[in-house]
């Protein structure tokens, strides 16, 4: 199984252990054995805990009690949102370009029918067309602190509910 991102950040990851300390809240691994990181960098990869075990030398047993370890598990989320956040990078980075063609279909098609759905498409993504989004459908949020601060934490929720979907399927 391969990862939905490209693992540059990953490898960036695994330059030095020194790097890999925590700052803050950020990395959990001040407990983690350099194996250790290498094996959840290999999970992350699609490699299964056999093929871990057998690229580390260790007994695949090891990988799964690794595996119920909270810190390495918290690790292992660490680089998931690493891979979903390189994911939607390159998805923000693609938006630019699915926009210019949305464009040329606008202008240029000969169909009318691939000029609406063109139309109705850039409508969609621009929140136009979402009865939930606030002022005439534009996506600006709530005035009220209050209520920014309850759509805020939705969010978070969201994201973290996206994590977790996303570790099962990993």
């Amino acid at each position: 199984m391969e990862c939905l991102a490209p693992l540059s950040t990953l490898i960036k990851v695994m330059v030095t252990l020194q790097q890999l300390k925590p700052k803050g809240n950020s990395m959990i691994v001040k407990n983690l054995k350099e194996k250790q990181i290498q094996a959840a960098i290999l999970l992350m990869q699609g490699k299964t805990g056999r093929e871990v075990a057998t690229e580390l030398n260790i007994t695949p047993e090891t990988v799964s009690h690794w595996r119920a370890n909270p810190e390495f598990e918290a690790f292992m989320n660490e680089l998931r949102l690493d891979v979903i956040k390189s994911a939607r990078d390159s998805l923000k980075n693609l938006s630019v370009k699915a926009t210019r063609t949305l464009e040329d279909l606008l202008e240029k098609a000969d169909s009318d029918a691939v000029r609406l759905k063109a139309a109705l498409a850039i409508l969609a993504m621009a929140g136009h067309t979402d009865p939930r989004n606030g002022l005439w459908a534009w996506g600006i949020g709530s005035t009220n602190p209050d209520n920014v601060a309850e759509e805020q934490e939705n969010e978070k929720l969201k994201e973290k509910m996206m994590i977790n979907v996303m570790s099962k399927a990993f």
